[in-house]
């Protein structure tokens, strides 16, 4: 019966979830989704995953953000890939965290579905997200901890990823199935006027990735379930 039971709580973990279509140039909401209340689910495996730390010194010496974000890859019983991210707001850190940006495909995805999971922990839910439109350089969308509303007055701090939250698990499907570490990444307050430094994170690619999967896919066990509570557990 245990068996049974953990059996179907890996299968729920790792289950990928119904994306939101993004509109570019426009700002999306994300209801987010869980496992249970989406029949068109289906299991999947952990290839990959990598953590990167940020920090950045909000505008005019306001004080100093820090914290880490952590990139995953999980591949659906269909084979197409899923990408996820949580970001971790460091209980020392003096500043929130107002968007998580992603971008720099190497391919250029038919379109940006994304969405957070609701299932699988986290003390912040994105609000919405707005996908780059035509003026921009590659593909790419933020992911939002403000309403939109409060783009110019970011000042209450319940509408931000505060010091010491970690954000819900956000992720991205895409149609390809194969990945690499090309895509950009970066962290900023609400009003985009402080900025960490980018760095690599995975994307979709038409091509065999350098990145290698495990063979015998023995990272099934470990779950997205797991990913929140470890890095979480490092930063206290």
């Amino acid at each position: 019966m245990k068996t049974t039971i953990l059996s179907a709580a890996l299968a729920l973990a790792f289950t990928a979830a119904q994306a939101v279509t993004l509109t570019p140039d426009h700002s999306v909401f994300l209801p987010g989704v869980s496992a249970l209340n989406d029949p068109a689910l289906a299991g999947g495996v952990l290839l990959d995953s990598m953590v990167m730390s940020f920090t950045y010194k909000p505008y005019q010496n306001r004080p100093i953000a820090t914290g880490l974000v952590e990139s995953s890859v999980v591949r659906r019983s269909d084979g197409t890939l899923d990408f996820y991210w949580q970001v971790f707001n460091s209980p020392a850190s003096l500043a929130g965290v107002g968007q998580l940006r992603v971008g720099g495909f190497s391919t250029k995805p038919p379109a940006i579905d994304l969405n957070w999971r609701s299932d699988l922990g986290g003390d912040i839910a994105p609000t919405s997200a707005y996908q780059y439109g035509a003026w921009a350089s590659s593909p790419g969308f933020n992911v939002q901890f403000y309403k939109p509303s409060d783009l110019y007055f970011p000042g209450n701090s319940l509408e931000q990823l505060s010091p010491g939250n970690a954000s819900a698990l956000i992720f991205m499907h895409s149609d390809a199935h194969f990945y690499d570490k090309l895509a950009t990444m970066d962290v900023t307050n609400s009003s985009s006027t402080s900025v960490s430094g980018w760095w690599h994170t995975f994307g979709p690619t038409n091509v065999p990735s350098a990145v290698p999967e495990p063979g015998t896919y023995a990272l099934l066990g470990m779950g997205l379930l797991v990913i929140g509570a470890g890095r979480r557990a490092r930063m206290l």
